[in-house]
C-alpha cells in the first residue's frame, strides 16, 4: 500500500506543480465536499445526490469498506443526510470478519451570514450493524462548521463536534481478557482547505481529531468535477495516533440528480 501512497502523492505534486494555470471559469467549491469530515461541513447540497466510496486501511490489519451514502436538501438551508457501509476486517491473528455498519443519519442548518458559511447540526447511528466488525452502538452528537472562501481559489473550512459514542476498552478478571464498553463524551475538531487547480480539478487538505479515542489524522485528496454531473474523488489518509489507521486510501464517485 505504501508503493500507492507515494504514486498518490507524486500526482498531486506534479498537478499543484504549475500555480500558473490558465483557468477557463471562477472557482466554484459549493460542489466540492471534504474527506474526513464529509457530513460536518457547513454547506447545503443543491440537488439530491448519492456517493459511492472503495477505502483500504491498516489498522494493525487490514480493514476494507465499501459505503454509500446520500442526501437531499429539504430547503436552501436544510438537508438531511446518510450513509451505511459493509466492513470487511483481516485482523491478521485472527479469521477474517465482515458484516454492516451502523446506520448514521444526520442533518444541518446553514445560517445566512455574508462573509462566511456557518453551520449547526447532529448526528446519530441506529444500532443495526454487526458487532463482529464493532458496529451496533447508538451514537449521537451535535457539531458546528464553518467555510470561508479567502480567493476565487482557495478556501478553509473548520469544524467543532461534541460526541457521545460508546468505547470498547479490554478488562482482566479471573484470569481471562473481556471486551467491555463505555458512554464517553470525545471533542473532535477538523481543520481543511481547498484549492482550486483548474480544469475542474479541486485539492482537499485536512486534519481531524477527536479525544479519548486517539484518533487523529491528515489527508490529502482530489476532487474533480465532471460538468455538474458528478465527481471523481481520491484520498489518502495518514493516522498519527494509536486510535487511527496507519494509512490508508479511498476512491469513489458523487453523482446529483
Amino acid at each position: 500500500m505504501k508503493t500507492y501512497t507515494i504514486l498518490f502523492l507524486i500526482l498531486i505534486s506534479a498537478t499543484l506543480w504549475d500555480t500558473k494555470v490558465a483557468y477557463s471559469q471562477e472557482s466554484d467549491f459549493q460542489h466540492v465536499r471534504l474527506f474526513q469530515s464529509f457530513f460536518t461541513d457547513a454547506r447545503v447540497s443543491e440537488s439530491p445526490y448519492i456517493s459511492g466510496f472503495f477505502s483500504a486501511q491498516d489498522v494493525g490489519g487490514d480493514v476494507f469498506t465499501l459505503d454509500v451514502s446520500g442526501g437531499a436538501p429539504v430547503t436552501s438551508q436544510i438537508e438531511v443526510e446518510s450513509r451505511l457501509a459493509a466492513l470487511f476486517v483481516n485482523p491478521g491473528f485472527a479469521s477474517n470478519r465482515q458484516g454492516i455498519s451502523d446506520w448514521l443519519i444526520t442533518g444541518r442548518y446553514l445560517f445566512d451570514v455574508d462573509k462566511a458559511d456557518v453551520a449547526a447540526g447532529a448526528q446519530f447511528t441506529l444500532p443495526i450493524g454487526s458487532e463482529d466488525v464493532g458496529a451496533g452502538n447508538f451514537n449521537y452528537g451535535f457539531y458546528s462548521a464553518a467555510r470561508y472562501e479567502i480567493s476565487k481559489r482557495f478556501l478553509l473550512t473548520g469544524n467543532l463536534q461534541l460526541n457521545f459514542v460508546k468505547i470498547p476498552f479490554l478488562t482482566f478478571s479471573g484470569g481471562f481478557f473481556s471486551v467491555q464498553e463505555s458512554r464517553e463524551t470525545t471533542v473532535g475538531t477538523g481543520f481543511g482547505g481547498m484549492i482550486d487547480v483548474g480544469g475542474n480539478l479541486f485539492f482537499v487538505g485536512e486534519f481531524t481529531y477527536e479525544s479519548k479515542t486517539d484518533f487523529s489524522v491528515i489527508s490529502t485528496g482530489i476532487d474533480y468535477f465532471i460538468n455538474r454531473k458528478g465527481n471523481i474523488r481520491v484520498n489518502a489518509i495518514f493516522g498519527l495516533d494509536e486510535g487511527a489507521p496507519d494509512i490508508g486510501g479511498s476512491f469513489g464517485l458523487l453523482v446529483p440528480f
